[in-house]
């Protein structure tokens, strides 16, 4: 008799552990989903002339505005360039226009997306229209801002891809501008 109750005492503890239970509770514990508050850090905080680099633009909770920034640089009409990012723990949420080509009083053009397929990247192209006359700047200026989303804690770069280009009224590249172009990165804390 002692050998049927042992068996039962011992078949009843394994079926418990194999169905979850251990003999403690869990009743009443909450578990909070953690909170991100995300940031972008400059690479270049102060930048020179001839520079076009990415800045803080503010934050609200987990989504962060990156700033594209121009300084110091004369006969602007547009500019191409794609932003890199991890997108694990980052995504791209929206853009808004700047205060550079908008100074001419014409019709600025913003092409921003994430084509489809591409994850982790950000293309953007922006342009005065018909025969607006090209801007500058002696100071910074915003060209675009950026609005990213962090999910996740940690440090996640942001990088200008290749061929990042800001052209005159002909379509001609501006020459001797700061290059690479400095970026910087998001952080979730």
């Amino acid at each position: 008799m002692k050998a049927i109750v042992a068996w039962i005492c011992f078949a009843l503890a394994a079926v418990s552990v194999a169905c979850g239970g251990s003999g403690g509770s869990t009743a009443g514990v909450v578990v909070e989903p953690t909170t991100i508050a995300a940031s972008f850090v400059a690479e270049q905080p102060s930048p020179g002339e001839h520079t076009v680099s990415m800045a803080s633009g503010g934050s609200d909770g987990d989504e962060v505005v990156v700033r594209i920034d121009v300084t110091g640089q004369d006969g602007v009409w547009a500019a191409a360039f794609d932003v890199h990012f991890e997108p694990a723990y980052v995504e791209y949420v929206s853009y808004a226009a700047g205060t550079l080509l908008e100074q001419s009083g014409g019709a600025v053009n913003y092409t921003v997306e994430e084509p489809e397929g591409s994850s982790g990247l950000v293309v953007v192209g922006v342009s005065l229209t018909g025969t607006t006359p090209a801007v500058g700047t002696t100071t910074t200026r915003t060209l675009v801002s950026l609005r990213f989303r962090v999910k996740d804690l940690g440090t996640f770069p942001l990088r200008f891809g290749d061929g990042a280009v800001l052209l005159d009224s002909n379509l001609d590249p501006l020459t001797g501008l700061t290059e690479p172009w400095p970026a910087g990165s998001l952080q979730g804390s």
